[in-house]
C-alpha cells in the first residue's frame, strides 16, 4: 500500500465522519426547533390561562358590585348588550341568553346572529 492510498483512505474516513456530524448537527437543530415550538405552545397556554384567570376575577368583582348596586348595572346595561351583540363575538348565542336572564330584558330587538363558521 503506498502512501497515496493511506492518505485516500484517512480523506475518505474524514468525508464519512463529516457526513455523520452533519446528520447529527441536522439532528440538534431539529431538537432545538421542536423545543423551542414547545415552549412557545406552553407560553401562549399559560397567557391564555391567565387571561381566562382574569376574565374570571373581572367579572366574580362586576357580579359583586351589580348584587350590591343594581343601579350600577343599569348604568352599563345598553354597553353590555352592544359588547355581547358583536358579529364576530364568541358564543354569540349564550352570552345573549345568560345577558338576557341577567337584565331582565328582551334582546330580541339586536340585529341578528351571523355565523362566519367554516369547517
Amino acid at each position: 500500500m503506498s502512501k497515496q492510498d493511506d492518505i485516500q483512505k484517512k480523506l475518505e474516513l474524514i468525508e464519512k465522519q463529516k457526513v455523520e456530524q452533519l446528520k447529527k448537527l441536522q439532528q440538534l437543530k431539529n431538537r432545538e426547533k421542536d423545543l423551542k415550538t414547545q415552549q412557545r405552545k406552553q407560553k401562549r397556554e399559560l397567557t391564555r390561562q391567565q387571561d381566562t384567570r382574569l376574565k374570571i376575577l373581572i367579572g366574580a368583582y362586576y357580579l359583586r358590585k351589580f348584587k350590591d348596586n343594581p343601579d350600577l348595572l343599569e348604568s352599563i346595561k345598553s354597553d353590555l348588550i352592544s359588547f355581547v351583540s358583536e358579529v364576530n363575538g364568541t358564543a354569540k348565542d349564550q352570552n345573549l341568553v345568560v345577558l338576557k336572564k341577567l337584565l331582565n330584558v328582551d334582546v330580541e330587538q339586536v340585529e341578528p346572529i351571523v355565523f362566519n363558521w367554516k369547517p
